[in-house]
């Protein structure tokens, strides 16, 4: 049996009999009656109504509204103000409206939203704090991504085996001190015990290392943390031994420095030494409770900045150790005497030479592109430098001498003034860029890519160097930087997220403490394919914005998010979980009510239950008080948001408009029919005004009241 009842609207029967035959309502003075036009009759009748929130009741009704929605004295603003009790934020509360890429928050904008909100007698409904969109995915995915770092271009005198083999032989060692692989890279571990102990109670000490006259040396290691954690380094061989640093390059100096969960950079360098011509450092991570650490072998490095080749205006590389190299060859001689580590690239390509742009130097077509080599390295000093190469053509193509190179992704450019070295044997020629022979370099990292113009070259050694030296030989023996890729495990990446999570639900429902009573918590949590299992972003591409908590955390996320919430929330704030499509999906909503059971079982208390309710004139009716029946049965609060009723045509007739006002008018009914009063937290339309394609308002775009303005005031009459 058809469960849902038509009831009658009054606006309706007043329209049908007014367009049935137009009345002569009134005279003009000349004593002529004129006919009134049927649309005016109508549009007098709709605003005959009082305004919305004088028919609600107790009822909560609102509408989503934006920070300009509500400021100024425009006639939308003063429309919700007069008919509205409550307005949703369209994005003032999105995640990545507030928490920056770089992780700042910016509680700005809410905070304004809610003063200007106040200002008008309205309060402010919070949706959402937790969903899977609006995120600040790009800080959130940096905070678990895979660290990743490039040993130095330069000689390291920490000597990695005595902590490889765990030995620890001429290192000093106090504390719960162990050697073990850390997702398949060696590493120092270090453990505290649940007392808070001093600094030096876990640490690690070097062994001594030569001073040379003029020395500045930089240390660097990278730390795994499970906690917030502390940590210092002290010296001997220092004038000041307990040196406050800059241990991050955060510009800042502190006696100790502190260690967020997951990887850390720890990097400075010191020069003030005593005179004694040695010095040792000591690595002292004792301060934190409960804290374990892993430090990357691999990672911990002693350099002098200021040496020679060593020397950090001279960098050598070997091409064959390129991180990129194409479709050549390498080629082993094992004879180190004529070439450099007994290894060299060679290209060779079919077909003709690339042509090249004599005015400018550029290729004039991209022929060639896998025959080229990148190599990734990285210059401490910024200044101009020159680039070498040690290179020799292949005889008999004596003509096939030349190339194409290019520094930091630019444009790939003829080497000007190379080309015609017709020699077999190994030559050292200097890049020209077409306005000179240096390449200004920031310090940090740089590219160097080369790309073959014909067939027939070898490429051995590439120099660069800020000196005006000429290379001869083999040049200095390069030292072979590695690239090293610091992953986490997933309860690493939980903890992470975790943190993440509290930081941001303490952070809002703290500057939102005055203003904001009700919060949708969690929002559509429900997957819409697999209706009885949670969304999760796994094996897809996700979209900027997008982030699945669930993925991290589990599905108990939902749990955590709630005691977050209600422990940062002040008494009495009402705390919902919020999907869509539950009318459309009785499966969905079932699967949320099972997912609310579960969240319930792991502590959580959730408040109420809002449903999204997007509908059209098919939209069936009897699927929406099943809908409101399920959610009715669980005692929890019942809101509905977001309602709308859309129409398809943009220039809808005056009968769809009816058809319209009539799914507002039994939306509400339901509500007060299925849903006890008690239980009633109210409606939130998705916007006052219909100023889109979608015609899904009860205001038309230049805020006349449209039929289902009158729909909706009727829903709320009783019988």
């Amino acid at each position: 049996m058809k469960r849902f009842n038509k009831k009658h609207i009054v606006l309706l029967t007043i329209l049908a009999i007014f367009s049935s035959c137009a009345e002569l309502d009134y005279q003009v003075d000349s004593g002529i009656e004129v006919e009134k036009p049927t649309s005016v009759i109508d549009e007098e009748a709709i605003n005959a109504y009082d305004v919305l929130k004088s028919y609600t009741g107790d009822l909560v009704l609102g509408a989503n509204a934006s920070s300009g929605n509500i400021s100024g004295t425009s006639a939308l603003s003063t429309l919700l103000e007069t008919n509205f009790v409550e307005v949703t934020p369209s994005s003032e509360l999105n995640q990545n409206a507030i928490l920056s890429n770089d992780g700042i928050y910016s509680f700005t904008s809410i905070e304004n939203y809610i003063s200007r909100a106040e200002e008008r007698g309205l309060s402010v409904y919070g949706d959402a704090i937790v969903s899977s969109t609006n995120q600040s995915s790009s800080y959130l995915n940096s905070l678990i991504a895979p660290y990743t770092f490039y040993t130095p271009l330069f000689p390291n005198f920490v000597i990695p085996g005595p902590l490889n083999d765990g030995s620890f032989t001429g290192w000093g060692v106090e504390g719960n001190l162990t050697v073990e692989n850390y997702l398949g890279q060696p590493c120092v571990k270090m453990v505290n015990g649940a007392s808070e102990g001093e600094g030096s109670a876990t640490s690690l000490k070097s062994p001594e290392y030569r001073v040379d006259e003029g020395a500045k040396f930089e240390i660097t290691f990278y730390v795994l943390s499970n906690v917030i954690g502390e940590g210092r380094v002290v010296f001997t061989g220092l004038n000041e031994n307990e040196p406050e640093l800059d241990w991050t390059g955060a510009g800042v100096e502190t006696p100790t420095f502190k260690t967020k969960v997951g990887w850390n950079k720890i990097q400075f360098q010191v020069n003030d030494f005593d005179g004694s011509g040695a010095l040792s450092f000591k690595i002292e991570m004792g301060y934190t409770s409960n804290a374990t650490y892993f430090m990357n072998i691999q990672g911990i490095s002693l350099i002098n900045v200021n040496g020679s080749v060593d020397n950090p205006d001279e960098i050598f590389l070997e091409c064959e150790d390129a991180q990129q190299i194409g479709q050549f060859f390498i080629l082993e001689t094992g004879d180190e005497s004529s070439i450099s580590g007994g290894e060299y690239l060679e290209g060779i390509i079919d077909g003709d030479r690339e042509t090249y742009d004599t005015s400018t130097g550029f290729p004039t077509d991209a022929a060639n592109t896998d025959m080229q080599f990148i190599y990734t390295f990285n210059v401490l000093t910024t200044g101009s430098y020159h680039i070498w190469l040690r290179h020799r053509c292949h005889q008999p193509y004596g003509g096939d001498d030349s190339w194409f190179f290019s520094v930091d992704n630019n444009e790939y450019f003829y080497p000007n003034g190379i080309e015609n070295q017709n020699s077999d044997s190994w030559a050292w020629s200097k890049h020209f860029d077409g306005n000179g022979d240096s390449f200004d370099l920031e310090a940090g990292e740089h590219t160097i890519a080369f790309k073959i113009r014909e067939s027939g070259h070898y490429f051995d050694k590439i120099y660069i160097t800020m000196t005006t030296n000429e290379p001869t030989g083999l040049g200095t023996a390069a030292i072979a930087q590695e690239e090293v890729n610091l992953d986490l495990t997933s309860q690493e990446k939980a903890k992470i997220v975790r943190g993440s999570l509290e930081t941001w639900i303490s952070g809002v429902l703290n500057a939102c403490k005055v203003g904001v009573d009700a919060w949708t918590v969690v929002k559509d949590p429900m997957d819409d394919g697999n209706p009885q299992e949670l969304k999760t972003g796994k094996n897809k591409e996700l979209a900027d914005g997008e982030f699945y908590w669930q993925d991290y955390l589990g599905p108990q996320y939902a749990a955590e998010a709630f005691i977050m919430a209600r422990d940062s929330s002040k008494p009495g704030d009402l705390l919902f979980i919020s999907d869509y499509g539950l009318e459309k999906n009785l499966v969905k909503c079932r699967g949320l009510l099972a997912y609310i059971d579960y969240v319930e079982g792991q502590g959580a208390i959730i408040d109420g239950i809002s449903t999204q309710l997007h509908l059209t004139l098919s939209s069936d009716k009897d699927k929406v008080a099943s809908m409101l029946e399920l959610l009715a049965a669980t005692g929890k609060l019942v809101k509905i948001s977001d309602l709308k009723v859309s129409l398809d045509a943009s220039d809808p007739t005056a009968e769809m408009l009816q058809e319209q006002a009539e799914m507002y008018k039994s939306v509400v009914e339901m509500y007060n029919e299925y849903v006890p009063a008690s239980q009633q937290y109210g409606i939130s339309l998705a916007g006052a005004d219909d100023a889109n394609d979608e015609k899904y308002g009860l205001w038309n775009a230049n805020y006349n009241r449209k039929p289902a303005y009158a729909g909706f005031a009727d829903g709320f009459a009783r019988d």
